[in-house]
């Protein structure tokens, strides 16, 4: 009797997004990175509700994995909050350990500013190094940013100056590669158009900065002109969600939440917090009780050592009150769980086939997961933390939604 031989495991393109709002860029980035990973499907890992900036992401996860998938990606799933809400080195660390753990990602695609893979891999291999590690600790404590620390440590050898985010990341996720032998090669495109915190409005490739200013600024005369930078399927999906109120672009319901949140804190309780270090908790206290609104109390707080993109992530950790300890535990043992938001057809063949090849459980229905024995320790509470990520965004549109919405939501088929 002849036994048939097995199938070649499908392949897809690994990609790592906050998609807010897909835009011209990432269009670009999707169709090259399935070219140059040698495969027409793609794997996306996306932020769930709050962003790595330590801000809520415009609209919620599903709805943006949807407008992904409509817009070609196959299939998203969901990097959960405790790493999507972290500096470069805890997301991209999260994000590459997702990726290998489906069984189906030997190339990862990021975009960068520079788009030299050569400098990029050269730079993480340097920052591995305990030398370079000092350099960096000696210019923070001169009061430098980690990016202006890192380019200094690394100068005149690698070229890699200045840091753009982008860049910081690419060399975040070759550094997660290695540390973690996740198996996949990376591979960078350089970005096109606008820079990453360009805020310029107008052309094919503006940045999402720029498009999340024009929605906040005058949202129905953006949308009604064409939505530059943005594709049809984006533009179209936008206008609905507003004129339905689930965008989020006015702060003031976060920021309310964040200084009611603070200011029932000691700085006692706050110095327990993620982020949060050399007196800061003092500050934060402090002029928590004085400022009207987020953008008020991060300016007053803001130094060389606590830029903005910093503070906003501790003060988001204070709204969940995420402790450092926490943090450290998530970080040493990684994604507990693999959890599709949405797919397309193609996407629900990857699915199927990731129940064989995943090293980590998948979840489709939290309850019953919660419930089992599925999953670890640290991925209950990793779990447990994404659904009050659900519940508190919920607080912040227009259209106030009821809590509870990753127990009735299941992951999203979508059929064009």
């Amino acid at each position: 009797m002849r036994h048939a031989k097995s199938r070649p495991l499908p392949r897809a393109a690994g990609i790592i997004a906050e998609y807010n709002p897909f835009h011209n860029g990432h269009a670009f980035h999707l169709r090259t990175a399935r070219s140059i990973a040698g495969t027409p499907l793609s794997i996306a890992v996306l932020s769930g509700n709050f962003t790595q900036r330590g801000t809520p992401a415009i609209a919620d996860k599903w709805q943006r994995a949807a407008v992904a998938v409509r817009n070609g990606v196959d299939l998203v799933l969901e990097l959960p909050h405790c790493f999507a809400t972290q500096s470069a080195e805890g997301f991209a660390s999260g994000a590459i350990r997702l990726l290998a753990a489906t069984g189906l990602v030997d190339r990862v695609v990021c975009g960068s500013e520079t788009g030299d893979l050569t400098a990029i891999t050269a730079a993480a291999l340097a920052l591995s190094q305990e030398g370079v590690q000092q350099k960096i600790r000696h210019h923070l404590s001169s009061g430098k940013s980690y990016a202006a620390s890192v380019a200094a440590a690394l100068a005149p050898a690698i070229r890699l100056s200045p840091l753009t985010p982008n860049d910081i990341l690419a060399v975040e996720y070759a550094r997660a590669i290695d540390r973690h032998q996740a198996g996949c090669k990376l591979l960078t495109i350089r970005r096109r158009g606008s820079r990453h915190n360009q805020l310029q409005a107008g052309g094919e490739f503006a940045s999402a900065g720029a498009i999340r200013l024009q929605l906040r600024e005058n949202p129905h005369s953006y949308l009604a002109s064409g939505a530059a930078g943005l594709p049809p399927i984006t533009g179209q999906w936008l206008h609905r969600l507003l004129d339905e109120g689930l965008l989020v672009l006015d702060r003031q319901f976060y920021d309310r939440l964040v200084l009611s949140r603070l200011r029932l804190l000691s700085p006692g309780q706050l110095a327990g917090l993620s982020g949060i270090s050399e007196g800061l908790e003092n500050k934060l206290c402090r002029l928590g009780r004085s400022a009207g609104d987020c953008r008020q109390l991060l300016a007053a707080c803001k130094s060389k050592r606590f830029h903005t993109g910093r503070l906003s992530r501790c003060l988001l950790n204070c709204l969940f009150g995420l402790s450092r300890e926490q943090v450290e535990l998530f970080n040493q043992a990684g994604p507990g769980y693999i959890r599709p938001l949405a797919f397309n057809r193609q996407g629900q063949g990857l699915l199927s086939v990731m129940r064989r090849t995943a090293s980590l459980p998948i979840v489709t229905r939290p309850a019953p997961a919660l419930r089992s024995q599925l999953l670890s320790e640290t991925g209950r509470q990793q779990l447990l933390l994404d659904t009050l990520s659900s519940d508190i965004f919920g607080l912040l549109t227009p259209s106030v939604q009821i809590g509870g919405r990753d127990y009735r939501q299941p992951p999203l088929l979508i059929v064009q």
